[in-house]
This record gives C-alpha cells, structure tokens and sequence, in this order.
C-alpha cells in the first residue's frame, strides 16, 4: 500500500525526498496510522481464509477500465498533527481525517469506509464488521449499505494515537474480507477476532450458524 505524501507543515523530517522511513514520519496520526499498518499477522500478500475469490476474478477485469484503476497512488495531506488520507485498499476505499494535538477538544478522527469486490451482500456484511468494530472502540457511527461512516471526537491525544493504530490494522485486516463474509454470523465472529489480535484468523469458524452445535444471537451475527 502506497502513499504520496503532501506536507502541509510539519508532517516529515526536514531533507527528505523519495520512499521515506517511518522515523521520517513526524505526522503523529499518520505515525500511529503506519504502526498499526505494520502490526504482525495482517495478510497485506494474501487472501484472509474462507474466502470465496471467484467474483474477484471478474472484478478485476471491469476494474482496469474504472477512473481510478488498482495500482493508481494513495494520498495523505500531513501536517505535524492533522492528517486527511485518501487510500484504495485493493476493491474498496477508505478516507481518514484526523487531528491530534494537545487540545483534546480539537482533536477528532472522521473515517470512512465503502466498497468491496464482491456480490452486494458480502460488502453490506463486511461494513457491518467494520461498524462494529469502530463502535467498540468509541466511535459514533452510520451505515448504508456497503458505507460506514465513523467519528471519535474531543479525544486525549493518546486516544487519538491509541485509535489510528486500531485504524491501521482494520486497513489490513479488511483486506479482501468481503470474500469471506459467507453467511450472516460472519460479521460479528471476525469482529470478536480483531478485538482478540486474532488478526491471521487463526481457528476461526466459517460454518454456518446451527452446525456449531449453538446459535448465536441476533446482534452476534
């Protein structure tokens, strides 16, 4: 996942030029932000398992002719504390608006979160677990179909830091997830695994809700 970063101000190390470190990165959001991109176990090179990939397939083929084709760059405005970042993550995009300073009535992240390259219903899914994940972590949020919308507002710096590291690895774990979202109860199961750090989906259970040998409840699925 590429990024051409514009600096506002602030955001990195006076002198540098070309692909940059981390250590250049004086943006604290988009700092805490390329942390969590980097955290172990998110499958930047792989699909996550149980995914049903042929839809993918066909996609990438009408892809190629869309305005913004896979491939195309990433951008982030950064400033010492405010980052606003546009990003396509392979089918699906996500923009991040965040401010984190000393003031924490100034402070606030806006994300948003639409897409996918699968059928409707898997994409409607995949931004159910993306809503539930940003509610558990204190977020005020709006869905609409494949679109969710998320806002932390009046935040403590370390919040903010603490968020956009969280931010960083829904990045790589929604990679391709709606190729997973198979049947209903998968939402709020992968949703309990990334609370868990179960970013690989190690032993997770793809099996249809009634073959576990329990059901879940409505507002698990």
């Amino acid at each position: 996942l590429k990024f051409l970063i514009i600096d506002l101000g602030g955001g990195l190390a006076p002198g540098g030029s070309g692909t940059i470190g981390l250590e250049e990165v004086r943006c604290e959001p988009l700092a805490a932000l390329c942390r969590g991109m980097s955290a172990p176990g998110l499958r930047w090179n792989e699909a996550p398992p149980g995914a049903t990939l042929s839809g993918l397939m066909s996609r990438s083929l009408l892809d190629e002719a869309g305005a913004r084709p896979l491939g195309n760059p990433n951008y982030a405005l950064a400033a010492r504390d405010y980052l606003n970042l546009n990003a396509r993550v392979d089918y699906h995009f996500a923009m991040i608006d965040a401010v984190c300073g000393a003031n924490p009535r100034a402070n606030s992240i806006r994300i948003r979160f639409k897409g996918g390259g699968t059928a409707q219903v898997q994409r409607e899914r995949r931004a159910r677990f993306v809503e539930q994940v940003l509610q558990d972590q204190g977020f005020f949020t709006n869905r609409q179909s494949d679109m969710v919308t998320g806002v932390l507002s009046e935040a403590a710096r370390e919040t903010i830091r603490e968020r956009m590291e969280m931010l960083g690895r829904l990045l790589g774990f929604s990679r391709l997830l709606d190729a997973s979202m198979i049947h209903e109860a998968m939402p709020g199961r992968v949703a309990r695994a990334f609370q868990d750090g179960n970013h690989a989906l190690a032993g997770l259970d793809f099996s249809p809700p009634g073959e576990t040998g329990k059901e879940e409840e409505p507002g698990q699925a």
